[in-house]
């Protein structure tokens, strides 16, 4: 849990630049699962991306799957795999679910695959939101080394 959470708000820290960061967690004691919101008012995927000027993503479609990929917009190597990494550790390894809206486009992943949604009715969000959805009970396989990039 340690993990994700310091992957995800640091993102906030190092990418969103200006407005407010939320954090949201709620328990579901009967289906055994823990719900955590984060997002952030900041300039989003694209906007961190063509401010960097490592990357100049012509969509926000573009930029997610930059993020998802794994392609950092800071200079320094071996950065990038915080969101992929989350993602799997959740998904994958977990068996939760997934969700990052920035801008334009969203991505929803779980047990029965993975899309991309390209709102296209003028809906917008600045910045990033994350959902995910965690079960408090790990399968017995699980361990967080497999998903470290």
């Amino acid at each position: 849990m340690k993990y994700l959470l310091s992957e995800i708000t640091g993102n906030i820290f190092y990418h969103a630049g200006h407005g407010t960061g939320f954090l949201v967690a709620q328990f579901d004691h009967n289906n055994r699962f823990l719900d955590i919101t984060i997002a952030d008012t900041g300039r989003g995927l694209r906007g961190t991306y063509v401010l960097s000027g490592k990357h100049m993503p012509k969509n926000d479609t573009e930029a997610l799957r930059l993020a998802l990929d794994g392609h950092s917009a800071k200079a320094e190597k071996h950065r990038g795999f915080g969101i992929r990494t989350s993602r799997r550790m959740v998904v994958e390894g977990l068996g939760g679910q997934f969700l990052l809206w920035s801008g334009a486009s969203m991505l929803i992943d779980n047990a029965t695959g993975a899309s991309i949604a390209e709102l296209t009715d003028g809906t917008s969000l600045p910045g990033c939101f994350f959902a995910l959805r965690i079960p408090t009970m790990a399968p017995p396989t699980f361990s967080m080394m497999d998903y470290y990039e």
